[in-house]
């Protein structure tokens, strides 16, 4: 489970990842060229997703394991321009509006600490505090 965050400036996410009962630290986010990107949902399916973005997203060889939308993964990239576009279970993204959002099992906590001036960073961690699926730290990205 993850909570993923965007205030129009910086990208922020937990770092908990859950292995049966057990919890461990991993990064969600990361750069890629001018972009930052993020995993939210199944990491292992994440991880195929991102490796098809990273290699092209051609949309024929999008990963067959993401296309249950109950037990995949979302890519979430922020373009140059501040745009967040995210991929779910096809190979097309689309494109999410509105000054700041968020994504995971701690996307309603975070969006009411933005909407309430809380940065991504502070979103994030008061997620944290409140659901069990968020945790382990947060980490940042701002685009270049």
């Amino acid at each position: 489970m993850t909570c993923v965050a965007w205030d129009g400036r910086t990208l922020a996410a937990d770092r908990l990842m859950c292995n049966g009962y057990t919890g461990q630290s991993t990064t969600k986010i990361e750069r890629f060229g001018v972009e930052l990107i993020g995993i939210t949902g199944n990491l292992s399916i994440g991880l195929e997703v991102r490796a098809w973005y990273l290699n092209g997203a051609d949309p024929l060889s999008f990963p067959s394991s993401n296309r249950n939308p109950d037990k995949g993964a979302s890519l979430i990239v922020v373009r140059p321009s501040g745009e967040v576009w995210k991929f779910e279970s096809g190979p097309h993204a689309f494109r999410v509006e509105g000054a700041f959002c968020a994504f995971g099992s701690g996307d309603e906590a975070a969006l009411v600490a933005m909407a309430c001036g809380k940065t991504a960073a502070e979103a994030v961690a008061l997620a944290a505090m409140f659901n069990t699926t968020v945790g382990h730290g947060v980490d940042t990205l701002e685009l270049a």
